[in-house]
């Protein structure tokens, strides 16, 4: 322990005062500011330029899926459904399959909420309605005793084409838009065995 008073021992060479030479910036390379400040921006430009990409990904839809066209299936499989009562559900397209009635087509065309794409389905004999409850969006299941759609959540009822009969729901189902193309099965194949999705 060194004390006041206690000298420092001096080297043998004696005390020299050291001098300031300016390093050389090729032989030094990349000081560490540079580093760390060329870090910080390469980890900033990656995470900006990957949530670039997840936003137009978001706004860009790919196709497919919901919110664009989906094969639903043959109007065979459509019409075996139907000839059971029950409406053909497609879970790509989040809708219901159901039976439209001609009689009835007169009022809806009256009616100012259905679009022309929405008449055109029914014209054709049929009514793509999705699958969530207007009030709150739970998903609807068929009860095939009342031949509704019921909400499980609070109630809500609908119709077989989806108007609003009873419970807190505003209005009725939402429908979708859709066409019926004239596709020929050629081959006839059906499922093997059990889908895998």
């Amino acid at each position: 322990m060194i004390g006041v008073g206690d000298a420092v021992p001096v080297p043998a060479g004696g005390w020299e005062i050291a001098r300031w030479v300016p390093v050389d910036e090729e032989e030094l390379g990349v000081t560490r500011r540079q580093f760390f400040n060329r870090s910080v921006l390469a980890g900033l430009g990656l995470g900006v330029s990957g949530f670039g990409v997840a936003a137009l990904g978001f706004l860009w839809p790919i196709g497919g899926g919901f919110g664009g066209k989906v094969v639903v299936g043959m109007i065979s499989d459509v019409q075996d459904a139907l000839s059971k009562k029950i409406p053909l559900y497609n879970a790509g397209a989040k809708t219901y399959i159901v039976a439209y009635p001609r009689a009835d087509l007169s009022k809806a065309k009256k009616a100012s909420a259905y679009t022309a794409p929405i008449i055109a389905g029914m014209e054709a004999g049929y009514v793509a309605l999705y699958q969530r409850c207007v009030h709150l969006g739970c998903r609807v299941p068929f009860c095939e005793t009342s031949q509704w759609l019921e909400c499980p959540c609070h109630g809500s009822k609908y119709n077989r084409v989806g108007k609003k009969r009873g419970g807190p729901a505003p209005r009725g189902l939402d429908r979708f838009p859709f066409t019926i193309s004239a596709e020929t099965d050629t081959t006839g194949q059906a499922p093997e065995g059990a889908p895998c999705v």
